[in-house]
């Protein structure tokens, strides 16, 4: 009778080495599911298995209902190309109801909608977001998303409503309002 594992495993690096070396060694996959993911507040997440598998070995499974919203009922599969055709396969025998709408709602996106970027040592956040303010561009500091609301060296584009022409204008005014740069 095979052993039943654990529901949840926590690996340390070499353990995450040897397994990953054991699923290409013995041509065989590994389901991750991990949808606590995206929610570690005291310390960086460890990366999922996957993002070390240059075999193909790993099948990562998640939800958007954890890191979008509750109600929306939708999974997602990270898998290999060809393990992902035979599950489609799989899937349509098994489940014809779906939400075909919701599901083309959600494509693969060509980006994100904000991007996180690491300020440089000397310069103070706070007054670069409100001299980028006073220009018109606004963006948000790292301080606005610790728990503990510490001084944080991070800052948050968000982009998604911009174009092109505008995107250029507000780099232009970030550039300007930067206190390091407007000193020169």
């Amino acid at each position: 009778m095979p052993r039943e594992l654990p529901t949840t495993v926590t690996l340390d690096s070499a353990s995450r080495v040897a397994l990953l070396d054991f699923a290409r060694r013995e041509r065989v996959a590994i389901l991750e599911d991990d949808h606590d993911q995206e929610f570690h507040y005291d310390r960086r997440p460890v990366l999922l298995l996957a993002s070390a598998d240059p075999h193909g070995s790993m099948i990562c499974v998640g939800t958007l209902a954890k890191i979008v919203a509750p109600r929306l009922r939708l999974a997602f599969l990270v898998a290999p190309e060809p393990l992902l055709a035979r599950i489609d396969h799989e899937r349509l025998l098994l489940d014809r109801q779906g939400d075909p709408m919701l599901e083309c709602a959600v494509e693969r996106p060509a980006g994100g909608l904000a991007l996180w970027a690491r300020v440089g040592k000397g310069v103070d956040v706070e007054d670069w977001r409100d001299r980028a303010q006073r220009l018109g561009a606004y963006f948000q500091i790292g301080r606005q998303f610790s728990l503990e609301a510490r001084s944080v060296p991070c800052v948050r584009f968000g982009f998604a409503l911009l174009d092109e022409h505008e995107i250029t204008k507000v780099i232009r005014r970030l550039r300007e309002s930067l206190p390091s740069l407007s000193r020169r």
